[in-house]
């Protein structure tokens, strides 16, 4: 069946009866699901620019047609893939550093949960969306809305660990959030550029290593330390 047909046979499914409704919304949401997935996976192996909606299809195993049937352009399909990996991801992060109140915890569990966006694709798919599609006056804004939630989060986790820390009088919780959502996006470029799979578990190993400084500047610490001494006077 040529993909026009196609298309006409799902919105004709979808306009039938109500017995049929129920199935056809199960059918359309399994085809939207299979098509968010095969995007994310095109992200994650071939970059934003190898992303086309032929590749998609090829991926999803679908008729090019379905792609704009069910998301009318390419780029409500990319923002759609980007809702999609953030619902997934995003509450894993926020569950994850809800208690951390020490640099060295901080440091290792963002570590753990970095690999596991490797794993599942999800680190290199945002990265190819922000980092080009970013950039684009048509995708630009989109994306910055859906990135905000993840500044929120990046903020409220540096405002609680360094609280009372001289860190944050030299330097905002919210440039901090936004350095390590930087960090974060550019971690997988650096590895590749210095051409071993190593250099972000490296990068993690030597953050475990400096957070103590971070967390010796506590202000149970910072008013130890400025604390007069007693001087004896005989």
């Amino acid at each position: 069946m040529s993909a026009p047909n196609v298309v006409a046979a799902e919105a004709a499914t979808a306009n039938s009866t109500r017995p049929r409704r129920g199935r056809s919304r199960v059918s359309v949401t399994g085809t939207r699901e299979r098509i968010i997935t095969a995007t994310l996976d095109a992200l994650a192996r071939n970059g934003y620019s190898g992303t086309t909606a032929r590749v998609i299809a090829a991926s999803a195993g679908v008729p090019v047609g379905l792609i704009f049937y069910h998301f009318g352009t390419l780029d409500t399909l990319l923002l759609a893939v980007l809702d999609h990996t953030s619902a997934a991801r995003l509450p894993r992060w926020e569950e994850a550093l809800a208690e951390v109140r020490h640099p060295v915890d901080l440091v290792r569990i963002m570590g753990a949960l970095y690999a596991e966006d490797m794993a599942s694709g999800h680190a290199v798919a945002v990265r190819e969306l922000v980092s080009n599609g970013g950039l684009s006056a048509r995708l630009g804004k989109e994306m910055a809305v859906r990135m905000e939630p993840w500044f929120e989060l990046a903020e409220g986790v540096a405002a609680r660990v360094l609280h009372g820390s001289p860190v944050l009088g030299l330097i905002p919780a919210r440039d901090l959030a936004v350095t390590a959502v930087a960090l974060y996006l550019g971690l997988d470029v650096v590895s590749r550029l210095a051409g071993t799979s190593t250099s972000a578990a490296a990068l993690v190993s030597a953050g475990e290593r400096l957070a103590p400084l971070l967390g010796r500047l506590s202000t149970r610490d910072t008013a130890t330390s400025r604390r007069p001494r007693r001087i004896a006077l005989d």
